[in-house]
């Protein structure tokens, strides 16, 4: 069976199609890229910083960043009621 990051992002968009996550990478540190989804977007890893974890943040640390994904699919980004970016996986 195949294993990569395009599986990952399937993965978690798969358990958070329902569900805006947060992706604002203000709320982000340590940022690493890690190669693309099967749909070509972007992946990364991070931590999260202390501002999200104040919101509550801490799942996932492997996905896409909100700000990058708002230039090519803004439909895909939402700005919640905090002015931070949070990302619909399952419209990726």
């Amino acid at each position: 069976q195949k294993t990569g990051t395009g599986d990952i992002l399937g993965t978690a968009a798969q358990l958070l199609a329902t569900k805006l996550m947060f992706s604002d990478e203000r709320l982000k540190e340590n940022i690493k890229p890690i190669g693309k989804s099967e749909n070509g977007h972007n992946l990364y890893t991070w931590d999260w910083n202390e501002k999200a974890k104040e919101l509550g943040v801490n799942t996932p640390t492997i996905g896409v960043l909100a700000q990058e994904v708002k230039k090519y699919m803004p439909e895909a980004v939402i700005k919640d009621e905090n002015g931070y970016y949070k990302v619909n996986y399952g419209v990726l």
